[in-house]
């Protein structure tokens, strides 16, 4: 059953064209691509529409909002970026995940690899909500190695 606060696909088919090379949405009544609110970090966009004399407005990633558009239906799951661009709406770089497989997607290295005082560097990862550790190396990148190896291990899981 789809949500009553959500906009129609064809109301967003009436209003909008997509250009599949940029990943753009044309206000179809200016000409001109939609912006996003700039200073919030997923590009979040408002969509106001007026129904039986009310005002509704939605704000959404502007990834789900073209999602919807291609697809012809609100998304259930969430939008992932492959190349993580939130600005890159691309149909190919887009796809639905869940959010276990969404928060996988994330830079492979944030808090995952650390520098020991001693000046060793420590890998660890998080799996299942228990922390793993994969040693201490002499080195950045071998830690970085090591860690990258556990994740896509743990993403076949």
């Amino acid at each position: 059953m789809r949500n009553a606060n959500l906009p129609s696909v064809s109301l967003l088919w009436d209003r909008y064209d997509y250009k599949p090379l940029t990943g753009e949405l044309i206000i179809k009544r200016t000409g001109k691509p939609i912006s996003p609110h700039k200073r919030l970090r997923n590009h979040y966009y408002t969509f106001v529409w007026r129904s039986a004399g009310k005002r509704f407005d939605y704000a959404t990633t502007v990834g789900r909002f073209v999602m919807t558009w291609l697809t012809g239906d609100w998304p259930t799951k969430q939008v992932d970026h492959i190349n993580r661009d939130t600005g890159d709406n691309r149909f190919c770089n887009l796809r639905l995940v869940t959010s276990r497989e969404n928060a996988m997607n994330r830079a492979f290295f944030k808090g995952g690899v650390t520098q020991l005082p001693s000046g060793n560097w420590r890998a660890r990862i998080r799996h299942d909500g228990k922390q793993h550790s994969l040693g201490a190396y002499s080195t950045k990148e071998e830690a970085m190695a090591v860690y990258s190896k556990a994740t896509q291990e743990f993403q076949g899981s």
